[in-house]
């Protein structure tokens, strides 16, 4: 499984959704979510701490060193590391990597039943062309983000 990992970005779909039961089966998966309102409320950065959190207090053990994707340092009582494009360079980052976007999209596929008119289960939420028509055309949902600032 180790020689599949990689980006989740570099990844089809069909081939995530083909390793997730992989990754789930030797690997102890945490996973946190923030809602929209949570993102717009607190911003990306405290937003993205505190889904980090959610995972961690959802894990069976708690791990002794955090690997994070990214240069974004973040407070944990465990020692944590960022590490720049992480999720191309270390299989356990990759899979996580590889978790978080099944998910996500899985609620994005959950979302499109809820509002059929946007298009979610095949943009996933993304800033596709076809995202952004919906959205010039139906206006805002409750799922999206208003804000985008930093915080």
């Amino acid at each position: 499984i180790l020689g599949l990992l990689q980006d989740s970005k570099m990844l089809t779909a069909k081939k995530r959704e083909m390793l997730a039961p992989l990754i789930l089966q030797y690997c102890m998966v945490g996973l946190g979510v923030q809602d929209a309102m949570q993102v717009d409320q607190l911003g990306i950065k405290h937003a993205t701490h505190e889904a980090m959190l959610g995972a961690l207090a959802s894990l069976p053990v708690a791990p002794s060193l955090l690997l994070i994707d990214g240069n974004d340092g973040f407070e944990f009582d465990i020692e944590n590391h960022p590490v720049i494009k992480g999720d191309k360079h270390i299989p356990q980052i990759s899979a996580a990597s590889i978790i978080a976007k099944v998910a996500r999209d899985s609620m994005m596929v959950n979302y499109s039943t809820i509002y059929s008119k946007y298009g979610f289960e095949r943009h996933k939420g993304y800033g596709t062309a076809l995202h952004r028509s919906m959205i010039s055309t139906y206006g805002l949902t409750p799922i999206h983000r208003k804000s985008f600032r930093e915080k």
